[in-house]
């Protein structure tokens, strides 16, 4: 698992909502290095206690089970979707956050040119300026969930999967 909150939210997660299928004893087989936003949002789901990370690459395994990808890289499937709005939604809460925001990143290879006065204007405007990479999974859901209005260089995920209460939504990248 890289850091990619895209690659974990896409083509991780979604896998694992078939573990309803599988034998309740099943353990979930994750890297030692795990984000913590991975780990925030197995804990969420009810996994952690589930997961195990081997320290070796070799394994000797009696029974597994393989859950296969849900879709192509890149290509918002509906079943991701709807298994991550399903999952996550229920424990967003109306904390106190930002109702309009910018997301910027601290650490880009695909950042603005301009970013100090891109953030600058959005401050003026009265707009919040939010880093994702500062807040815990479970904030981020609350904060995607309640937000009114988002601006974002890149198309963010969690708009998608938990901007459900905007009114209208325009994702470019």
């Amino acid at each position: 698992v890289s850091q990619s909150r895209y690659h974990w939210l896409f083509d991780a997660l979604p896998r694992l909502g078939c573990l309803k299928h599988f034998p309740a004893t099943t353990r979930i087989l994750v890297p030692r290095a795990l984000p913590a936003f991975a780990m925030d949002s197995l804990e969420m789901l009810g996994l952690k206690k589930r997961c195990l990370a081997p320290d070796s690459n070799h394994l000797l395994i009696d029974d597994y089970y393989y859950s296969g990808i849900v879709g192509m890289t890149g290509c918002h499937n509906p079943y991701a979707v709807r298994f991550l709005r399903k999952s996550f939604l229920p424990h967003a809460s109306s904390a106190n956050q930002p109702k309009r925001f910018f997301v910027a990143r601290k650490h880009s290879a695909r950042g603005i040119i301009n970013n100090i006065e891109v953030i600058d204007f959005f401050q003026r405007t009265g707009w919040s300026v939010v880093y994702l990479e500062s807040l815990s999974f479970a904030d981020q859901v609350n904060l995607f969930h309640n937000a009114e209005a988002i601006c974002a260089l890149m198309v963010q995920l969690l708009q998608i999967l938990l901007g459900a209460t905007l009114r209208h939504s325009s994702l470019k990248s």
